[in-house]
């Protein structure tokens, strides 16, 4: 016989991490959500209704995804040569690397949404990764090397992540899809409004994703 899961329980460090992440959540949507009443709900049901209740947009139907693809198919014809663009399109097909970091940041000014899709390569960032442990290996013996080391490495690390030219999404589909999760209301045709069901999803996958649980284990979780 399957042995019955038992409900996940936030407390100590796994509750400071769900703690942080509301934080994250309410200063990214500069929510006025009164401390007090988040300290009284007894569970995680009970606090993505606080959340979403927090919330006074007017309430209306209509697909939020639908309406940031045409919001963004507008704005990317004015930047690329493509007229025909679908979910499927393939942003590499869309932005040549020779514009590619001025084009992008001509969007993100034009939809509002600061949207972070560039990168520097993996080899690059690997490099960065492997350079770093060195250098906190280097801080056991020689701490002004690895502190001069470390100036470097940051300056370098910002200057390539600030360059860096290569996709973290691939097509105008998942550009929509994190259109959504990086500014849910300017996603939308008129931002003063709100599907609920689907910014309550919103904020479900953003906490789940902050501390790392399972999306029904993180639903059915209650406080300790």
């Amino acid at each position: 016989m399957e042995k019955v899961k038992e409900t996940f329980v936030f407390k100590g460090d796994q509750y400071e991490d769900l703690d942080y992440a509301i934080e994250d959540f309410v200063n990214e949507y500069d929510l006025p959500l009164d401390p007090k009443r988040l300290a009284i709900v007894k569970n995680v049901a009970e606090m993505i209704e606080l959340l979403v209740s927090t919330f006074k947009q007017e309430r209306k139907e209509g697909c939020t995804s639908q309406q940031a693809f045409y919001k963004l198919r507008t704005v990317l014809q004015k930047y690329t040569n493509e007229s025909d663009i679908k979910p499927s399109t393939r942003l590499e097909e869309l932005f040549p690397k020779q514009n590619r970091i001025e084009n992008i940041k001509r969007v993100e000014e034009e939809l509002g949404i600061k949207l972070s899709i560039l990168k520097p390569k993996d080899s690059v960032a690997a490099m960065f990764v492997v350079t770093f442990l060195g250098l906190f290996a280097l801080l056991f013996f020689a701490t002004l090397y690895a502190m001069v080391g470390g100036v470097i490495w940051s300056f370098a690390y910002k200057v390539t992540k600030d360059y860096g030219k290569e996709f973290k999404v691939d097509t105008g589909g998942e550009l929509v899809k994190r259109m959504i999760e990086k500014n849910y209301f300017k996603s939308r045709r008129d931002p003063n409004t709100m599907n609920e069901q689907e910014f309550r999803d919103v904020i479900i996958d953003y906490l789940v994703d902050k501390v790392g649980l399972e999306r029904e284990e993180f639903l059915n979780a209650k406080f300790g």
